[in-house]
């Protein structure tokens, strides 16, 4: 199987992993590459599934080798992995003791993402909120509304696109 092959299978299938705590942190839900973590196959860095169901049942898993990670398939090695470590800045926290990582997230080796502007134009109407934002203003994360609608994806885009497909 080439590059890009494997690479697409990744991120349909995710990533079994028994030890969860190699390289940089991955989150669980949440906006942008969440139940992801950063993997490095032949130099090219993407984000791969390893925190939800399918990933618990992927035919991918990782052992460590002599140089870094293996990646096996069924049991049967296939390539070499790495995953971008941790950055320094993780173990560090604002004035206030928020920890950096709640401000900024590694989103693969080298790309940091936040949002400076963390609420919706959608949220506070019924008819157009969507199911997956957590709340109206996601720059408080505890902050969740417990009777909020939830709504399909298929729903939510035939509304406001006229169409499923």
């Amino acid at each position: 199987m080439n590059k890009q092959q494997l690479i697409t299978d990744l991120q349909s299938q995710g990533l079994k992993l028994i030890e969860q705590s190699v390289g940089a942190s991955g989150r669980k839900g949440g906006a942008g590459p969440s139940d992801h973590k950063a993997v490095t196959i032949e130099g090219t860095t993407v984000m791969v599934p390893i925190f939800n169901n399918p990933a618990a049942r992927s035919p991918y898993t990782v052992r460590p080798s002599a140089d870094d990670w293996l990646l096996e398939l069924d049991g049967g090695a296939i390539a070499p992995i790495q995953f971008p470590r941790q950055p320094q800045f993780y173990s560090l926290h604002t004035a206030e003791g928020i920890p950096y990582w709640k401000i900024a997230l590694l989103h693969s080796r080298d790309v940091l993402a936040t949002t400076v502007l963390q609420t919706c134009m959608r949220y506070s109407d019924a008819a157009t909120a969507c199911s997956f934002a957590p709340s109206g203003n996601p720059s408080t994360p505890d902050a969740r509304l417990p009777a909020k609608p939830r709504r399909s994806w298929q729903r939510w885009r035939k509304q406001r696109c006229g169409s499923t497909g």
